[in-house]
């Protein structure tokens, strides 16, 4: 296949009709897939084979970089994105997939990158006492993904992601408010509380647990009607 490769980048560089070029470019994506998930080898020494999914992003992002406006671009994106994701390299996978949203916005592969984006961010969350901001961005995107598949493969997981994500919310603010309460600042503990209650609904509106538990804890604090 590499062989080929290189009889494919000749011909790109002699400006082949239209049709010849849409075709070698096909044959470059179909190629640059191969080596990304593994049905091609690369050899050294000339006969030890070895994988190289590496090479096979190589392909890929130089097609869509070169030529982004073909039948395949997004497709070729959505592909090295999963390729990431596949093996847990989230850090990876985001530029890759918010790259797709962003150059193809348009394209089918838009809400599952949008759900793969929220859990990407989600995976990266260490507690919810850190910093809250990649909890609300997980949660962003995965109710981007479920305004754009109302049905789908992901759909119950988004849900249940949202929900898990939103009683964080709550739980980071009740915690704030338990710091405020130990320093005897009632008004300050009553702000973070009341959010809490407001951060923490379900999708049905329902209080989750941590909301739940600051509605208690509001009713506990001195002047509490």
């Amino acid at each position: 296949r590499e062989a080929a490769l290189e009889c494919y980048d000749q011909a790109l560089k002699l400006r082949p009709d239209l049709d010849l070029l849409r075709r070698t470019l096909e044959r470059k994506y179909q190629i640059g897939l191969d080596y990304l998930e593994g049905r091609a080898s690369r050899y050294f020494l000339g006969f030890i084979a070895y994988g190289s999914p590496a090479f096979g992003v190589k392909i890929l992002d130089e097609l869509v970089r070169d030529y982004p406006y073909e039948s395949f671009s997004d497709d070729a994106l959505y592909s090295i994105a999963n390729h990431y994701a596949r093996n847990e390299d989230w850090e990876e996978c985001r530029p890759v997939y918010e790259r797709l949203i962003a150059q193809y916005p348009r394209s089918e592969f838009v809400p599952e990158a949008y759900f793969q984006l929220g859990t990407a961010i989600y995976h990266g969350i260490k507690s919810y006492r850190c910093d809250p901001t990649p909890i609300v961005r997980a949660r962003w995107h995965f109710e981007r993904y479920l305004e754009k598949r109302e049905v789908g493969s992901e759909t119950t997981q988004a849900r249940e992601r949202i929900e898990e994500l939103k009683n964080m919310e709550a739980s980071y603010e009740l915690y704030v408010a338990r710091f405020y309460l130990g320093d005897d600042n009632v008004k300050g503990a009553r702000i973070h509380l009341s959010a809490a209650v407001r951060k923490g609904r379900g999708l049905d509106g329902k209080p989750l647990p941590a909301a739940r538990e600051a509605e208690e804890a509001l009713k506990s604090l001195p002047g509490a009607q």
